[in-house]
């Protein structure tokens, strides 16, 4: 699902012809994609909390502040997962 959506992503991003400023700006300010995360072969259990209030403070204080991916239930497709790739700053294993 996630690959999915990454997908199509990146067409409505070819189709406004975003900048690499307007990119930035949205990567700070909501997030990466959890599919533009770098991919990792070694997905520990100790990278990845079971339990999602955990998930969300260790984003924060890895992160410093709260973005949007923290404050606000937005996800693609399941959010503990999505709120462990951002904390972890790797993509899903078996997606993307």
């Amino acid at each position: 699902m996630l690959d999915v959506h990454s997908l199509m992503d990146k067409g409505v991003i070819k189709l406004f012809g975003l900048s690499h400023q307007e990119l930035n700006e949205l990567a700070q300010n909501v997030g990466l994609h959890p599919c533009d995360y770098p991919a990792t072969e070694d997905c520990t259990p100790s990278s990845v909390l079971p339990d999602l209030d955990k998930a969300i403070q260790l984003g924060v204080e890895k992160i410093g502040s709260a973005t949007r991916w923290l404050t606000k239930k937005c996800y693609f497709a399941d959010r503990l997962v999505e709120v462990n790739c951002h904390g972890a700053g790797l993509r899903p294993k078996k997606s993307c």
